[in-house]
Order: structure tokens, then C-alpha cells, then sequence
């Protein structure tokens, strides 16, 4: 995650092989940052294009990008997904990103347009025929889901920590501000062995700095506390 500019980064992944995709990917990302700002937008297109001809590079550079983001915007158009998002999109969900597919292809599918494995493994899926409408109608429709997952904006640069409460048993999610990552995780801890009863007394409490938010990142659970980067 960004510390610096961004609570979200989401990386756009789909095809972009032909100067059509190219040019829609392009201007879906900048429809999606004109009503999201603050998010940080990856076109692999802008950030591999640099490293061709080496297909290897590219490849091991998007799946770099895949591992750095925090959400992942996967491109299901055509008869059947493209073959690299399909695989952008496993990988992403076995990192336990959140995954939000989207079709404009008003061809019909298994379910919603995809293959069942595709559209179950996506966290969810939204559905704008193209004949329904532009991109900003499509933009609109991805940001209110992308808004329903982003944290509480903050003056001051921020990092996501998640972390289980021996007590508790429920994974738990805070924004922090960047630096003090070690100390939460003291407190954590602590929280932690006064509920495994190895602590007497009132319990540490959360700090004010600490805010907890709706877990955006879904699959992954989490025995001890962890710092996202």
C-alpha cells in the first residue's frame, strides 16, 4: 500500500494487446481517477511497456504489480476471459486480494457472463452492458465499489495492519500512521496474552490513533498481527 499518496492501489488487469483495449483501459483508468483521486491506478500497459520485447520481464513484472496492490480490477470481456487476466486474477486471489471483475460483453456465460470459477473466485462482479451505456457509466459503477473498501482518509501518510485477538478469534483490521507499526504490535500482544489469561488487571486498550475498518482484503487470515507494506 502507499503510504505517501494513496490509502488504495488497484491494479487494472485485462488485455492489451490491440490499440482498442489499449485505448479503453487507458480511458477507464483516467474516468476511474478523476472520481477517485486519492486511489493509486496500475495500467500494466504504462508500467511493463518499458520491458519489451522480453515477455519473461513482463510477465514477472506484472505479477510484482499483482503482489504490491491492494485490489485488483480484472477486465472480463470476450466469450471467454483473457487468458493472462485469468491468471492475474488466481494469483491475485491466492494472495488473498480483494478481486473485483467487471464485463461490458453482453454475451452470456456460466454465471454472469464467465466461467463459474471466475466468477466465484471474484470477490464480485459488475455488469455494464455496453450497450447500456459509456465509461463513465462504467467508472461510476466501479468506484462506488472500490469506495465501499477504501479506509478513513488521514493528514498524515497511513499503513494497514491486521491482526487476531487470541480472545477473540475475529481477524481485525486498522489504519495506522505510518511508523508506529511495531508499537501497535506490542499492544496487540498484550491484548493478546491478557485474554490467554497471561495478564492480570484491566486490558490495554486500542490507541485513538488506531482506526479500525471494514476488512477490505477478504480471503486471508491471520494467526499473529502483521504490517502490510
Amino acid at each position: 500500500m502507499s503510504a505517501k499518496t494513496s490509502i488504495l492501489r488497484v491494479y487494472m488487469a485485462g488485455p492489451l494487446f490491440t490499440a482498442a483495449e489499449r485505448i479503453f483501459n487507458s480511458d477507464l483508468r483516467d474516468a476511474l481517477a478523476r472520481l477517485l483521486p486519492e486511489v493509486e491506478f496500475v495500467l500494466p500497459q504504462e508500467a511493463s511497456d518499458a520491458l519489451l520485447p522480453d515477455l519473461e520481464a513482463v510477465a514477472a513484472d506484472c505479477f510484482e504489480h499483482v503482489r504490491e496492490c491492494d485490489l485488483v480490477l480484472a477486465n472480463l470481456d470476450g466469450p471467454d476471459a483473457d487468458s493472462g487476466t485469468c491468471v492475474e486474477v488466481g494469483f491475485a486471489i491466492g494472495l488473498g486480494k480483494h478481486v473485483i471483475g467487471f464485463r461490458t460483453d453482453f454475451r452470456a456465460g456460466e454465471v454472469d457472463g464467465v466461467n463459474a470459477m471466475l466468477r466465484y473466485g471474484c470477490n464480485e462482479i459488475v455488469s455494464a452492458p455496453s450497450f447500456s451505456g459509456g465509461i463513465m457509466e462504467l467508472a461510476r459503477a466501479i468506484a462506488e465499489r472500490i469506495g465501499r473498501l477504501k479506509a478513513p482518509m488521514s493528514p498524515e501518510p497511513t499503513e494497514i495492519v491486521r491482526y487476531r485477538l487470541a480472545g477473540d478469534g475475529d481477524d481485525r483490521t486498522y489504519v495506522i500512521p505510518v511508523g508506529r507499526g511495531r508499537e501497535f504490535a506490542a499492544i496487540c500482544e498484550a491484548i493478546s496474552k491478557f485474554w490467554d489469561g497471561g495478564m492480570t488487571g484491566d486490558p490495554p486498550e486500542i490507541p485513538e490513533w488506531a482506526v479500525e475498518v471494514e476488512n477490505p482484503f477478504g480471503r486471508l487470515t491471520f494467526s499473529d498481527w502483521r504490517v502490510e507494506d
